[in-house]
Order: C-alpha cells, then structure tokens, then sequence
C-alpha cells in the first residue's frame, strides 16, 4: 500500500493525453481496508484506516464476488473497459495478460502500463 506524500509527477499529463480520470473504488477493495484496519499491527491498521477515509470522496461500485478480490478487480476492469490502478506486482502481470490498461506509482511518479 502506498500513500503519496509529494505531488504526483505528470498527473496534468496524463489528463491532457486520456481525459479526465474518474477513480472508481470497488466494494471487494473497502472490504480488504476493512479486514486490515483489524490487524493487530498498528502500522497496517492506521495505514489501511487513513485509506478507507480517502476513498469515501471517490465512487465505489459494486463488484462481483470471485473467489479472490484479484479476480474481481479484472473481471470489474474487464467488463466495463477500465484500467486497474495498482502497485501489486502480480496484479499489473495478470493485468497486462488479460489487456487491461495499468496505473502504477514508481519514484513518485504516475506509470501507465499498456499492452
């Protein structure tokens, strides 16, 4: 989990080459931040904590519930042609297979990962 500290480089960037970015927040993803907000590790909880209050300013759209919240995040991206903003590794791979658009963070700057 990342929270950016500084201004996000390019981000005028990114407006002027795709328009104007709508942050959808999934349900499978309020019930993760929910699940770590319970952890005994303080650090996890008030990070996952300060999270969840972020994203009270964004849509949140119901998703279907597949067996991993991973999976509902792609067949969400899938199935409405969204891209997926994430820092997980192993998402952005499975992303980039299925030929779903990528947001990622890198040196304080936004990455898109497209195929």
């Amino acid at each position: 989990m990342v929270l950016v500290t500084k201004p996000i480089k390019l981000l005028d960037d990114i407006t002027i080459n795709y328009g104007k970015i709508n942050f959808l927040v999934p349900d499978i993803v309020i019930g993760e931040l929910n699940k770590l907000i319970n952890r005994k590790s303080y650090k996890i909880s008030q990070m996952a904590r300060t999270v969840l209050e972020i994203t009270r300013q964004f849509e949140i759209v119901k998703t279907k519930k597949l067996r991993y919240p991973d999976d509902s995040l792609l067949d969400y991206a899938i199935s409405y042609n969204c891209a997926i903003a994430t820092v997980d590794k192993n998402l952005i791979k499975r992303s980039l297979a299925e030929k779903v658009m990528v947001f990622s963070l890198k040196n304080n700057k936004i990455m898109i990962i497209n195929v």
